[in-house]
């Protein structure tokens, strides 16, 4: 059974499918007539496997800046650092003005 190849017609949009070893050869979309070449069949990696990735800007104290882009997943753990030193911060200065001094009997 030979694998199918999955492509849209550029002037009508409509989805069409053909055998893969009919690539590069002339068709025509049974919408709109036009001929369109079946194109090669590219390699399919499945959504779930593709890692996402969102731009993270860090600014140093020295006013340098660093531009990446990283996983959606390392994105979060950054946010969860951060989130969890400025809490631990927080702790802190609370420990300092509350129970740092505490009454004699």
């Amino acid at each position: 059974m030979s694998a199918l190849v999955r492509f849209k017609c550029p002037s009508c949009n409509v989805g069409l499918k053909s055998k893969e070893e009919k690539a590069g050869l002339v068709t025509h979309c049974p919408r709109c007539r036009e001929d369109l070449v079946v194109p090669e069949a590219l390699p399919v990696v499945p959504e779930a496997r593709r890692k996402k990735t969102v731009p993270v800007g860090l600014k140093l104290p020295n006013g340098a800046a660093v531009n990446a882009e990283v996983s959606q997943e390392t994105a979060n753990t950054m946010a969860k650092t951060f989130l969890g030193g400025l809490l631990v911060a927080i702790g802190v200065v609370l420990a300092a003005w509350f129970g740092g001094k505490g009454k004699s009997a």
